[in-house]
């Protein structure tokens, strides 16, 4: 056996040459394997041997731990609807215990980082600020001394890279408020920026995967419809300006597709179609879809990776469970095992919420190397390969994950080094197979003077 030349002492200039050279070849290679698969998200219906009573705008949030959406109250033709749902992807059943005071428009996201459902206000005949906290088992009161004023039909949004619940507006007891809050599991924070926009109600709100941030886009005053679009740093608000915006949508629901790295709108105002927001621009699928309907409930399902939908009005109450999802899912699956560095084993994974779709720009991401480490070669091709041990070549406890067809050298900073791929938007490419591994210059590390990461298998999709 021979070492592979990425792990030789003179990877760095040859690694530098090949990233300048072999490029092309790789997608002619892709081109190649690659078998069409004419597809994109789809719209489904489902029908689940169980579902609950019919209803207009219900709590929904999906609790990531088990991929269990939970649904909690809603309106039906005799009032507010005091129960709570529980669906497993394929039924839903009725979860008992003890509930908060039913109510109408509240919000409800799910904090990630938590692993809680967090719940906030709404209107029982009475305008509310009481905070709940679900944590998969049972429902807790969340009482503090500073809180956001009582109030119905808010917005909220978990910002995934702050890992805090964003509050904005909503209609209190005598007025629309313009405010915006957080909630980092233990306080509440108002947040006073220079700029800010128009106080509303009926507006939507959602993490951004593509710019990390929160989206807020329409709502109303009561006389006026916005069509405004705007995005929340944690810092400031900065107003978008896409060349085509949604009609107001005052009565549909959005969701953070984390994976195909969306903001998914859908349902209200006439408006049969889907619509989704890529960080810069809006953009109508001109696809068959539920249909035309009214308050709807939706959410994002992180491990089935698609958006569940419950009910609307459309002439009556529909009572029917969809999902929308792509038939061919892009994916970064790790494999294996590095060995480590003096900052300890390398890791190699997709970059958050980056993933090979066709038409885009995937990042996968070298972490935990050392301070010290100048850079990194990126070892790509088209077949993993049972662990060969590199302790013959000076490496002691690592091995071989991959069968290279390229090698590509990136710098390293402040432990970490990136490697890119723009993908072409040809169908003929999707659904190939990638397996990547990286070998880092550390000279403390052994006798070579490199570590190894895990290895990382991509599969490219269509959105």
């Amino acid at each position: 056996m021979s070492l592979p030349h990425y792990a030789t002492a003179d990877c760095t200039a040859g690694a530098q040459n090949d990233s300048m050279r072999k490029p092309s070849l790789l997608f002619v290679a892709l081109s190649a394997l690659a078998t069409g698969l004419p597809a994109q998200a789809v719209w489904s219906r489902l029908y689940p041997p169980q579902s609950p009573p019919g209803r207009i705008e219900a709590l929904m949030a999906n609790v990531e731990s088990t991929g269990d959406t939970m649904m909690l109250f809603g309106s039906g033709p005799s009032g507010t609807i005091n129960d709570c749902w529980r669906f497993d992807g394929t039924t839903w059943s009725q979860v008992l215990g003890t509930l908060p005071p039913a109510r109408g428009g509240a919000a409800m996201v799910f904090d990630a980082n938590r692993q809680r459902l967090v719940l906030f206000g709404g209107n029982n005949s009475n305008y509310l600020q009481d905070t709940w906290e679900w944590n998969g088992t049972q429902w807790s009161n969340r009482t503090t001394a500073i809180k956001p004023a009582p109030r119905y039909s808010h917005r909220m949004a978990f910002d995934r890279r702050r890992g805090v619940t964003v509050l904005f507006s909503g209609l209190g007891q005598s007025q629309i408020l313009q405010d915006l809050w957080e909630w980092n599991g233990t306080t509440w924070s108002q947040r006073l920026p220079t700029t800010m926009p128009a106080a509303r109600v009926g507006h939507h709100l959602a993490f951004d995967p593509a710019n990390e941030s929160i989206l807020l886009f329409a709502g109303n005053n009561g006389p006026q419809h916005f069509t405004d679009t705007w995005s929340w740093d944690g810092t400031s608000w900065l107003q978008r300006t896409p060349t085509t915006v949604p009609t107001p949508h005052s009565s549909g629901r959005v969701v953070s597709d984390l994976h195909r790295r969306r903001v998914t709108l859908f349902g209200g105002d006439n408006d049969p179609f889907t619509w989704e927001w890529n960080g810069t621009q809006w953009n109508v699928l001109l696809q068959s879809s539920p249909g035309n309907r009214s308050a709807p409930t939706m959410t994002y399902d992180a491990v089935h990776r698609r958006t569940v939908l419950f009910d609307g009005y459309s002439s009556g109450q529909l009572a029917d469970t969809w999902t929308f999802e792509t038939p061919n899912p892009a994916s970064a699956v790790p494999f294996g095992a590095g060995c480590a560095g003096s900052a300890g084993v390398p890791q190699l994974a997709n970059a958050p919420f980056s993933l090979p779709w066709l038409g885009d720009t995937f990042t996968n991401r070298a972490t935990n190397l050392a301070l010290t480490t100048s850079g990194v070669v990126f070892a790509t091709g088209f077949a993993s390969t049972v662990p060969i041990s590199l302790a013959p070549f000076g490496m002691p406890g690592c091995d071989q994950l991959v069968i290279p067809a390229t090698s590509e050298f990136r710098i390293a900073n402040n432990g970490s080094a990136d490697w890119t791929l723009s993908i072409p938007l040809t169908m003929a490419l999707a659904n190939v197979h990638l397996f990547q591994q990286v070998f880092a210059l550390d000279a403390t590390a052994n006798a070579a003077g490199l570590s190894a990461s895990n290895g990382s298998e991509l599969t490219t999709g269509i959105r």
